[in-house]
């Protein structure tokens, strides 16, 4: 898989669900299989139809993002798998609580080729998981001012808008 990714900017998200596999474990491999599918409808709902989604393993999806030109937008589509999953589900009267651990990766900043992409946003998805889950991480490659890579909490895209924007003016 050393496809490149282009020039253009591309986002990829890396998901796991969080608190899947005590469901697994307590309800068995049928119900397990279950929640995978209704978290792939999920994805598919919240995702746009140009978006590529796909399992990648066990409870870990991806979807590939492109033709959006900001860290907001892609963030959008983050926040909203994340808020689909707040309800959880009921299998059987049994109320399931699912969240989901979110790393995301920019090409070409963050990789050119697929490997690299995929790379960068499994290290932000398994540090969105060390800080608890149910959040998004992004990789940032590039330095900062002290010269070091590192995760940045990825905000809600509201969050982000005196950056993106500038400042608001009050009437």
């Amino acid at each position: 898989m050393t496809k490149s990714v282009g020039n253009r900017s591309k986002f990829r998200h890396d998901l796991d669900l969080d608190g899947f596999k005590p469901i697994n474990d307590r309800f068995g491999h049928a119900i397990g299989d279950a929640v995978l599918i209704k978290f792939a409808l999920l994805l598919r709902d919240v995702c746009r139809p140009t978006d590529t989604i796909a399992r990648i393993g066990g409870d870990e999806f991806a979807v590939l993002v492109e033709g959006i030109d900001s860290k907001a937008e892609v963030l959008v589509t983050a926040w909203r798998i994340l808020d689909a999953l707040k309800p959880g589900c009921d299998f059987g009267g049994e109320p399931l609580k699912v969240g989901a651990s979110i790393g995301v990766a920019i090409a070409p900043f963050d990789g050119l080729s697929a490997d690299q992409l995929f790379e960068t946003a499994d290290r932000a998805l398994y540090e969105a998981k060390a800080t608890g889950g149910s959040s998004v991480r992004m990789y940032d490659t590039r330095p900062d001012q002290y010269g070091t890579e590192g995760y940045q909490k990825a905000g809600r895209p509201s969050d982000l808008a005196g950056s993106i924007e500038g400042p608001r003016k009050s009437a």
